[in-house]
């Protein structure tokens, strides 16, 4: 009979053992064992933009002690705001907020003795200016001014997305050449001048400044009939536009000109000097549009 048998038995369990003590402590968490008081120090609120992915910084405690390598789990309240990925970082998906569980997991027995929540705030990247064109030709002419938005790789959100986002409206300027309706982001024109607008969304802003002119949509001379009796003699002609709103352009900036300048001359200020006998054509221009007065 084989006496060595058992004690080789008894050699290979002793050195198991051996091994398992020493993966035990240096590879497992060292957490404390039988009941214990969990603390977690969380974030306050986190934010993340967009398609950022964020490792948040938390510690766990036990009865007053750091838990070295703490293992924890992640757990996001809405899939749509905020993912979780394999390696417990937040992934920001929508706008929005979301509480996120954090679960300790104890090496030992794999129980849950604790978990706590804190929020994460998914916010746009960025802003851009939307619409480029943002001067207005005439008297009660709107701009509707809807910003873009962008996430943390700088694409812009998709439609559905963008379309969901209702900016804070501010006027930054005196508010004498438009009026902003700051529910809505709409602005109408009211005099010429100038207004620089602002939209914010989280921490996000971008400022739209508004020209406002008067573009002649019509013209008219006055008088519309002009007879000269005598070479010399002067008459002054006087010029109405009006924008493509039919607001009155007040001081249209007028050009004259004449068919015919060996009959007749006409000086800036619209003034006509007859110079020979005959009948010839006044032309007055605002912008693009024209009208004719004949003399």
């Amino acid at each position: 009979m084989d006496r060595s048998r058992p004690s080789r038995r008894r050699r290979r369990r002793a050195v198991r053992a051996v091994l398992l003590a020493w993966v035990a402590s240096t590879c497992l968490p060292t957490e404390p064992e039988g009941p214990i008081t969990v603390d977690f120090t969380l974030p306050d609120t986190l934010l993340a933009a967009i398609a950022q992915s964020v490792k948040p910084t938390i510690e766990v405690r036990a009865d007053g002690q750091l838990v070295a390598n703490a293992r924890i789990t992640l757990t996001s309240a809405d899939q749509n705001v905020a993912a979780i990925d394999t390696a417990d970082n937040i992934v920001a998906v929508g706008r929005g907020v979301v509480p996120i569980t954090v679960t300790f997991i104890t090496a030992a027995s794999g129980d849950m003795p604790a978990d706590t929540t804190f929020p994460v705030k998914v916010i746009v990247a960025a802003m851009r200016q939307t619409p480029v064109d943002t001067t207005l030709t005439a008297i009660g002419d709107t701009i509707f001014f809807r910003p873009g938005y962008l996430d943390a790789n700088g694409d812009a959100l998709a439609g559905t997305d963008s379309a969901s986002i209702t900016p804070a409206y501010a006027l930054l300027s005196a508010g004498n050449a438009v009026h902003l309706n700051s529910a809505t982001g709409i602005a109408v024109s009211k005099a010429i001048g100038s207004d620089t607008l602002r939209a914010t969304v989280d921490t996000s802003h971008v400022d739209l400044v508004i020209n406002v002119t008067q573009v002649a949509d019509s013209v008219v001379i006055s008088p519309d009939t002009v007879q000269l009796a005598a070479l010399d003699e002067t008459v002054q002609l006087a010029v109405s536009a009006w924008d493509g709103r039919a607001t009155s352009i007040p001081d249209p900036g007028v050009t004259w000109g004449v068919l015919d300048s060996a009959i007749v001359s006409i000086d800036a200020s619209g003034v006509v000097t007859a110079l020979a006998n005959g009948a010839t054509q006044i032309i007055a221009t605002v912008d693009d549009v024209s009208d004719t007065v004949g003399v």
